[in-house]
């Protein structure tokens, strides 16, 4: 493969990149550890574990993953590249415009969003980290759900268990006890009461995902981006 200079976006803990697959003459996603934490014990079970997640999960709101190269420096693994723009820039651009047809495309994308979560549901998986940052709409009318990284799996131990919170900006997804996004985390989540943890957990991100469609803001922010109690 050969990776592109620029990354496509950049998280927490890893960064996704454009790449060419010279084998078969192709375009791909490659999401790898962020160089600064490739030798973090954490990030690489999360890494290890998001793989694993993804080669079990066969929908059409989920991006299949190509291969995995667990032993590269830095680790990383290829997906399949969508041309398009997260949910998050929909959003905003909607409430910009204020158009009453974009307003149903989203509303009609947060729908597929939800029967992707049923499905994983019913594979015993939770995503756990749902926010428009993390939906991905292509351009021919797909949507995708992205970023398992703290996904659970059924009798597994818990990735949560690994790493430290990473900050407390409302947008920036949390490691540790701590799971998920503050401002489309559950409380039992910011309670950091993982063992609780199930389908509810995902069904009030849905909620707040919806709330941002519908005002522009994230649940529990004001205009000014800041924090409410």
């Amino acid at each position: 493969y050969q990776v592109d200079d620029e990354p496509l976006a950049v998280g927490g803990m890893g960064a996704v990149w454009t790449a060419n697959d010279r084998d078969l003459d192709r375009k791909v996603a490659v999401k790898s550890l962020r160089s600064g934490i490739v030798d973090h014990r954490g990030a690489y079970e999360r890494l290890s574990r998001e793989t694993r997640i993804l080669s079990e999960l066969s929908h059409p709101g989920i991006c299949p993953i190509y291969d995995r190269y667990l032993l590269n420096d830095p680790p990383c693994y290829t997906m399949q590249l969508v041309d398009g723009q997260t949910l998050k820039i929909a959003i905003e651009e909607f409430h910009r415009k204020s158009s009453l047809q974009e307003l149903r495309r989203l509303v009609t994308s947060l729908i597929s969003i939800a029967n992707t979560i049923a499905y994983t549901h019913g594979q015993g998986i939770l995503h756990r980290d749902l926010k428009p940052e993390n939906i991905l709409l292509g351009s021919f009318g797909e949507v995708y759900v992205m970023d398992w990284g703290i996904a659970s799996l059924p009798g597994d131990s818990d990735p949560g268990r690994f790493g430290s919170v990473e900050g407390d900006d409302p947008a920036l997804s949390l490691s540790g006890d701590v799971l998920g996004t503050p401002a489309y985390a559950s409380p039992e989540q910011m309670r950091g009461e993982i063992d609780s943890l199930d389908e509810r957990t995902d069904v009030y991100g849905l909620g707040a995902i919806l709330h941002e469609i519908l005002t522009g803001l994230p649940p529990g922010t004001t205009a000014t981006g800041e924090a409410t109690a």
